[in-house]
C-alpha cells in the first residue's frame, strides 16, 4: 500500500503546483486558441443553457471550479 500514498501525495503536489502556477486563477488567460474560462453567474445561466441544448448532438462537459 506504499504506493498508493505516494499516488496520492503525488495528486496532492500536483494541485497545489497547478494552483500556485495561476492555472486555476479565474483572472488569468487562456493559451493561444483556446476560449477564456467564463466565470458564471445568475445573469450567464440562461446563455449557458441554451449553448448546452444547441450542442445536443455533439460531447458536452461542463465542469464547475468551486474554491471551496
Amino acid at each position: 500500500m506504499k504506493w498508493h500514498n505516494g499516488l496520492v501525495f503525488g495528486g496532492f503536489a500536483v494541485l497545489i503546483l497547478l494552483g500556485w502556477s495561476g492555472v486555476f486563477d479565474p483572472k488569468g488567460h487562456a493559451p493561444a486558441g483556446q476560449p477564456a474560462f467564463v466565470e458564471l453567474n445568475t445573469m450567464k445561466m440562461a446563455a449557458l443553457r441554451e449553448a448546452f441544448n444547441r450542442a445536443a448532438d455533439r460531447v458536452r462537459v461542463v465542469i464547475l471550479v468551486s474554491p471551496t
